[in-house]
Protein backbone atom coordinates (compact mmCIF):
# COMPACT_ATOMS: atom_id res chain seq x y z
CA UNK A 1 0.00 0.00 0.00
CA UNK A 2 1.22 3.36 -1.07
CA UNK A 3 2.20 5.94 1.40
CA UNK A 4 -0.10 8.38 -0.44
CA UNK A 5 -2.92 5.97 0.17
CA UNK A 6 -6.22 7.84 1.05
CA UNK A 7 -6.91 4.83 3.54
CA UNK A 8 -4.38 6.55 6.08
CA UNK A 9 -4.49 10.06 4.38
CA UNK A 10 -4.48 13.05 7.02
CA UNK A 11 -3.71 13.58 11.00
CA UNK A 12 -7.13 14.85 12.53
CA UNK A 13 -6.52 16.78 15.54
CA UNK A 14 -8.90 18.16 18.21
CA UNK A 15 -8.52 21.54 17.68
CA UNK A 16 -10.22 21.26 14.04
CA UNK A 17 -7.20 21.21 12.12
CA UNK A 18 -5.52 18.56 10.31
CA UNK A 19 -1.99 17.78 8.76
CA UNK A 20 -1.64 16.85 5.34
CA UNK A 21 0.67 13.52 5.19
CA UNK A 22 2.87 14.62 2.70
CA UNK A 23 3.98 17.80 3.20
CA UNK A 24 2.99 18.53 7.14
CA UNK A 25 0.90 21.49 5.72
CA UNK A 26 -1.71 22.59 8.40
CA UNK A 27 -5.57 22.61 7.25
CA UNK A 28 -8.89 23.69 8.96
CA UNK A 29 -10.85 20.93 8.75
CA UNK A 30 -14.51 21.88 6.73
CA UNK A 31 -17.52 19.34 6.08
CA UNK A 32 -18.10 17.82 3.20
CA UNK A 33 -20.31 15.98 0.76
CA UNK A 34 -21.07 12.62 0.63
CA UNK A 35 -18.56 11.22 -2.14
CA UNK A 36 -16.58 14.31 -1.40
CA UNK A 37 -12.90 14.48 -0.75
CA UNK A 38 -10.70 17.15 0.95
CA UNK A 39 -7.09 17.93 -0.60
CA UNK A 40 -3.94 19.90 0.31
CA UNK A 41 -3.32 23.52 -1.16
CA UNK A 42 0.03 22.92 -1.72
CA UNK A 43 0.55 19.34 -2.63
CA UNK A 44 -2.91 18.20 -4.18
CA UNK A 45 -2.80 14.97 -1.54
CA UNK A 46 -5.74 13.83 -0.38
CA UNK A 47 -6.47 15.08 3.50
CA UNK A 48 -9.45 12.79 4.57
CA UNK A 49 -12.99 11.90 2.64
CA UNK A 50 -16.69 11.71 3.61
CA UNK A 51 -17.43 7.75 2.53
CA UNK A 52 -21.40 7.42 3.49
CA UNK A 53 -21.54 4.51 6.03
CA UNK A 54 -17.63 4.20 5.97
CA UNK A 55 -17.02 2.23 9.26
CA UNK A 56 -20.59 0.27 8.50
CA UNK A 57 -18.79 -0.96 5.49
CA UNK A 58 -15.61 -1.46 6.62
CA UNK A 59 -16.50 -3.81 9.61
CA UNK A 60 -18.68 -5.92 6.88
CA UNK A 61 -16.06 -6.07 4.28
CA UNK A 62 -13.18 -6.64 7.30
CA UNK A 63 -14.88 -9.35 8.60
CA UNK A 64 -15.54 -11.04 5.24
CA UNK A 65 -11.88 -10.91 4.71
CA UNK A 66 -11.15 -12.39 8.05
CA UNK A 67 -13.23 -15.34 6.99
CA UNK A 68 -11.54 -15.78 3.32
CA UNK A 69 -8.30 -15.13 4.44
CA UNK A 70 -8.62 -18.19 7.06
CA UNK A 71 -10.89 -20.21 4.18
CA UNK A 72 -7.41 -19.74 2.12
CA UNK A 73 -5.01 -21.29 4.65
CA UNK A 74 -7.28 -24.37 5.65
CA UNK A 75 -8.96 -25.41 2.35
CA UNK A 76 -6.57 -27.01 -0.61
CA UNK A 77 -5.04 -24.16 -2.84
CA UNK A 78 -3.92 -26.05 -6.06
CA UNK A 79 -3.54 -29.45 -6.71
CA UNK A 80 -1.34 -30.67 -9.17
CA UNK A 81 -1.69 -33.88 -11.48
CA UNK A 82 1.34 -35.88 -13.04
CA UNK A 83 -0.61 -38.59 -14.82
CA UNK A 84 -2.06 -40.96 -12.04
CA UNK A 85 0.08 -38.71 -9.16
CA UNK A 86 -2.09 -35.98 -7.76
CA UNK A 87 0.14 -33.83 -4.87
CA UNK A 88 -2.41 -30.87 -3.20
CA UNK A 89 -1.09 -28.08 -1.31
CA UNK A 90 -2.25 -25.21 0.96
CA UNK A 91 -1.53 -21.87 0.99
CA UNK A 92 1.63 -21.78 3.16
CA UNK A 93 3.06 -24.55 1.21
CA UNK A 94 5.33 -22.41 -0.87
CA UNK A 95 7.50 -21.28 1.58
CA UNK A 96 7.59 -24.51 3.70
CA UNK A 97 9.16 -25.91 0.04
CA UNK A 98 11.70 -22.82 0.25
CA UNK A 99 13.11 -23.68 3.08
CA UNK A 100 13.32 -27.17 2.71
CA UNK A 101 14.93 -26.50 -1.15
CA UNK A 102 17.67 -24.59 1.04
CA UNK A 103 16.01 -21.06 0.74
CA UNK A 104 15.12 -20.60 4.72
CA UNK A 105 15.83 -16.93 4.17
CA UNK A 106 13.08 -16.48 1.42
CA UNK A 107 10.95 -18.57 2.61
CA UNK A 108 10.67 -16.61 5.57
CA UNK A 109 10.35 -13.52 4.17
CA UNK A 110 7.47 -15.15 1.56
CA UNK A 111 5.73 -16.31 4.96
CA UNK A 112 5.90 -13.14 6.68
CA UNK A 113 4.49 -11.00 3.16
CA UNK A 114 1.68 -13.58 2.38
CA UNK A 115 0.55 -14.77 5.85
CA UNK A 116 1.85 -13.00 8.82
CA UNK A 117 1.63 -9.18 7.57
CA UNK A 118 -1.82 -9.89 6.01
CA UNK A 119 -3.37 -11.65 8.91
CA UNK A 120 -2.19 -8.98 11.32
CA UNK A 121 -3.34 -5.87 8.37
CA UNK A 122 -6.66 -7.47 8.97
CA UNK A 123 -6.70 -8.45 11.91
CA UNK A 124 -5.58 -4.85 13.00
CA UNK A 125 -8.09 -3.15 10.76
CA UNK A 126 -10.90 -5.55 11.82
CA UNK A 127 -10.05 -4.34 15.79
CA UNK A 128 -10.05 -0.58 14.56
CA UNK A 129 -13.56 -0.84 13.25
CA UNK A 130 -15.44 -2.00 16.14
CA UNK A 131 -15.69 1.76 17.09
CA UNK A 132 -18.96 1.30 14.96
CA UNK A 133 -20.18 -0.51 17.87
CA UNK A 134 -20.33 2.98 19.65
CA UNK A 135 -17.21 2.19 21.66
CA UNK A 136 -13.68 3.20 21.77
CA UNK A 137 -11.24 -0.16 21.66
CA UNK A 138 -8.47 0.05 24.02
CA UNK A 139 -4.80 0.04 22.51
CA UNK A 140 -6.84 2.02 19.09
CA UNK A 141 -3.65 3.90 18.35
CA UNK A 142 -0.79 1.34 19.06
CA UNK A 143 -3.01 -1.16 16.91
CA UNK A 144 -4.06 1.80 14.03
CA UNK A 145 0.05 2.54 13.46
CA UNK A 146 1.13 -1.17 13.80
CA UNK A 147 -1.53 -1.82 10.37
CA UNK A 148 -0.17 1.16 8.57
CA UNK A 149 3.85 0.22 9.49
CA UNK A 150 2.86 -3.31 8.00
CA UNK A 151 -0.06 -2.62 5.30
CA UNK A 152 3.07 -1.77 2.52
CA UNK A 153 4.78 -4.96 3.46
CA UNK A 154 1.21 -7.17 2.80
CA UNK A 155 1.78 -8.73 -0.49
CA UNK A 156 -1.02 -10.64 -0.99
CA UNK A 157 -1.50 -8.97 -4.68
CA UNK A 158 2.22 -9.27 -5.58
CA UNK A 159 1.70 -13.31 -4.25
CA UNK A 160 -0.93 -13.59 -6.66
CA UNK A 161 0.42 -12.20 -9.43
CA UNK A 162 3.68 -14.93 -9.01
CA UNK A 163 1.26 -17.29 -8.47
CA UNK A 164 -0.30 -17.12 -11.66
CA UNK A 165 2.72 -16.69 -13.03
CA UNK A 166 3.87 -20.42 -11.08
CA UNK A 167 0.53 -22.49 -12.95
CA UNK A 168 1.18 -20.91 -16.57
CA UNK A 169 4.55 -22.56 -16.59
CA UNK A 170 3.65 -25.30 -14.93
CA UNK A 171 0.73 -26.16 -17.39
CA UNK A 172 3.39 -28.04 -19.64
CA UNK A 173 4.45 -30.56 -17.05
CA UNK A 174 1.38 -31.23 -15.33
CA UNK A 175 -2.83 -30.64 -14.89
CA UNK A 176 -3.51 -27.55 -12.52
CA UNK A 177 -6.43 -28.05 -10.29
CA UNK A 178 -7.27 -25.00 -8.76
CA UNK A 179 -8.75 -25.43 -5.12
CA UNK A 180 -11.33 -23.90 -3.06
CA UNK A 181 -8.11 -21.80 -1.10
CA UNK A 182 -7.25 -20.13 -4.76
CA UNK A 183 -11.16 -19.11 -5.11
CA UNK A 184 -11.10 -17.99 -1.54
CA UNK A 185 -7.42 -16.21 -2.16
CA UNK A 186 -9.10 -14.42 -4.93
CA UNK A 187 -12.28 -13.16 -3.36
CA UNK A 188 -10.18 -12.34 -0.38
CA UNK A 189 -8.02 -9.64 -3.06
CA UNK A 190 -11.39 -8.38 -3.94
CA UNK A 191 -12.98 -7.96 -0.47
CA UNK A 192 -9.77 -6.26 0.99
CA UNK A 193 -9.68 -3.69 -1.87
CA UNK A 194 -13.56 -2.41 -1.41
CA UNK A 195 -12.58 -2.50 2.64
CA UNK A 196 -9.67 -0.27 2.05
CA UNK A 197 -11.59 1.95 -0.90
CA UNK A 198 -14.53 2.37 1.71
CA UNK A 199 -12.14 3.05 4.91
CA UNK A 200 -11.90 6.74 6.10
CA UNK A 201 -9.10 6.96 8.49
CA UNK A 202 -11.09 10.29 9.43
CA UNK A 203 -13.16 8.38 11.20
CA UNK A 204 -10.54 6.46 13.91
CA UNK A 205 -9.95 10.22 14.90
CA UNK A 206 -13.17 11.91 15.63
Amino acid sequence: MSHTDPHFAGRHGADGLTACHECDRLHRLAPLPVGGEARCGRCSATLYRNVRHSLDRSAALYLAASILFVMANVFPFIALKFGERVEQTVLVSGAFALGRAGMPELGVLVFLTSFVFPLLTIGGMLYVVLLRLGARPAYLAPVYRLVRALAPWSLIGVFMLALLVSIVKLLDMASVIPGTGLYAFVALLVVVSAAVANFESGTVWP
